[in-house]
C-alpha cells in the first residue's frame, strides 16, 4: 500500500514540475520575442536620427502641405506618401526643397542617418489608404509587420497627428508624431 501511494505522489510531483517546466518555457519565449522586437523597433538611437529628421523638415519645408498631401478633409481619404525611397540601384527623394543647397543637406542627412525608406502618413492612413504607396507597404513583410505594430499601438481616432515612418539599412524601424503648425512654415 506504502509503495502504491509513493508511486502517486511520484507521478503528481512530476506532472507538476512539467506544467511550471511548460509555464515558464513559454513565458520565456514571449519575453524574448518582445526583447527582440524592442531592438528592432524603436531604438533609442534610431528615434533619436528620426527626430533630427523631424526637426530639419520643419525648419527647411512646409510640413502643412505634407499633412495636407496625406489627409484630404473633404472626403477624409489618406495616403501614405514615400519622402524617401533608397534601393541599391537608385535614390528617390519624393520631397522638393526649393533650395538645391537644402535638398543636398537633406540627402547627405538621410545617408548620415542610414535610412533607407521615409515614410510621412497619418494616423488612421497607415494600411487603409489604397494608394500605391500602401499596396508595396503591404509588400515588404518587414515594414509591413512594424506597422502592423504602430497599428496595435495608436490612437487612431485623432487625425490630426501625423506620423514619419523609417526603415534604416539595417533592418530597423522607427516611427515618430508630427503636427500641423500654425506658424510661419518655409514654402
Amino acid at each position: 500500500m506504502k509503495k502504491g501511494f509513493m508511486l502517486i505522489e511520484v507521478v503528481i510531483v512530476v506532472s507538476v514540475i512539467f506544467t511550471i517546466s511548460i509555464a515558464l518555457y513559454i513565458s520565456t519565449q514571449n519575453i524574448m520575442s518582445k526583447s527582440n522586437q524592442i531592438q528592432k523597433y524603436d531604438s533609442t538611437e534610431n528615434l533619436y536620427s528620426l527626430n533630427t529628421i523631424k526637426v530639419f523638415l520643419y525648419q527647411n519645408y512646409n510640413v502643412n502641405s505634407l499633412c495636407d498631401f496625406v489627409l484630404d478633409p473633404n472626403t477624409n481619404g489618406h495616403k501614405t506618401f514615400p519622402l524617401v525611397n533608397r534601393t541599391t540601384s537608385k535614390d528617390i527623394y519624393n520631397i522638393d526643397f526649393k533650395d538645391e543647397e537644402i535638398l543636398k543637406k537633406f540627402k547627405s542627412l538621410m545617408k548620415e542617418m542610414n535610412i533607407k525608406t521615409l515614410l510621412f502618413t497619418n494616423y488612421s492612413g497607415i494600411l487603409n489608404g489604397n494608394d500605391n504607396t500602401t499596396n508595396k507597404i503591404k509588400e515588404d513583410l518587414n515594414l509591413y509587420d512594424y506597422i502592423n505594430y504602430l497599428e496595435n499601438n495608436l490612437d487612431k481616432t485623432n487625425q490630426m497627428i501625423f506620423l514619419l515612418i523609417a526603415e534604416f539599412k539595417d533592418g530597423t524601424f522607427a516611427a515618430i508624431n508630427m503636427y500641423r503648425t500654425s506658424g510661419d512654415q518655409i514654402e
